[in-house]
């Protein structure tokens, strides 16, 4: 039997790996994650459409744990790693299809649905910017702990979303929307390294923050950004203040991670019972006498 065949044979023939807590949710869709154990000795490089992945220890004795992001566009059901060292191998795995709800929204800024020449160029040169900037990766371990919430607060905006801007289609919604008050506290998700910070077209005041093996955590539309480029960060920091800068159509924080050049579900590092809050009811009004009952 081949390396690969091996590989293969191994890969489908585990049963419970027993993930650890701070890895993100297993869950192989279309703008999800997968998180796929091996069994080898020495700790493999791998890479998915020529990014490189997360390879992380298993608790399990001689077995490596692969960390994919699946972009959102995927719709072939098998996909393939591709393993350099310590041996030359394609591990396939499978991806569902998971359907995404449409959205509707209306800009104010016409200039942010149809951007003019210069925006456009502008536009091209932060995607580049943006490109090179997640093509990092670092041996830093980004799991070392679990991640937490930015901001807590009513969520309104999935990511995923088939957007219309004034009913012209735009690219799916990039990450999660958290409804929040102009000023109110931003935070890291996990420890790290401020990669970015800046005014960008779409995401206003942004900040990225790389935690290591090219993943990365972005929050956008804020309204005073706290930190620096290379500054190193706690979890729980504050790192900015909700605004709305950039394209939006109201005050909320903008949530973003990235995997291997992915934007990825980010709900699968952070539960949702775990930002989501819901508006406080009014406290009923005490009757204190007949003279306050109204008819």
């Amino acid at each position: 039997m081949n390396k690969l065949l091996t590989i293969i044979v191994l890969l489908f023939g585990l049963s419970s790996p027993g993930f650890t807590d701070t890895l993100p949710e297993d869950h192989p869709v279309n703008g999800g994650m997968a998180v796929i154990p091996i069994d080898i000795k020495q700790q493999p490089e791998a890479y998915f459409q020529g990014n490189r992945i997360p390879v992380l220890p298993s608790p399990q004795k001689n077995q490596w744990l692969l960390v994919v992001a699946i972009p959102l566009t995927t719709n072939e059901p098998i996909q393939y790693i591709d393993l350099t060292t310590p041996i030359k191998a394609r591990i396939p795995f499978h991806v569902s299809d998971k359907y995404y709800n449409t959205q509707f929204l209306t800009i104010k800024d016409l200039t942010k649905v149809d951007p003019q020449a210069a925006d456009q160029l502008r536009i091209a040169n932060e995607t580049k910017k943006l490109t090179q900037i997640y093509s990092h990766y670092s041996n830093s371990n980004p799991f070392q702990s679990s991640f937490a919430a930015p901001i807590r607060g009513p969520v309104s905006s999935l990511f995923g979303l088939k957007r219309f801007y004034n009913k012209q289609p735009r690219d799916p919604h990039s990450g999660i929307d958290i409804a929040a008050k102009e000023g109110d506290p931003v935070k890291s998700v996990s420890q790290g390294v401020v990669a970015e910070t800046g005014d960008y077209f779409f995401t206003g005041s942004t900040v990225i923050i790389d935690h290591g093996m090219g993943v990365f955590s972005l929050y956008a539309h804020l309204s005073k950004i706290l930190v620096q480029t290379g500054q190193s960060i706690q979890q729980g920091q504050e790192i900015g203040l909700v605004g709305m800068t950039g394209r939006v159509t109201g005050p909320h924080l903008h949530w973003s991670m990235i995997v291997n050049q992915t934007l990825v579900e980010p709900l699968l590092f952070v539960a949702f019972r775990n930002i989501a809050t819901t508006p406080v009811a009014p406290a009923a009004k005490t009757i204190q006498s007949a003279a306050d009952v109204k008819s």
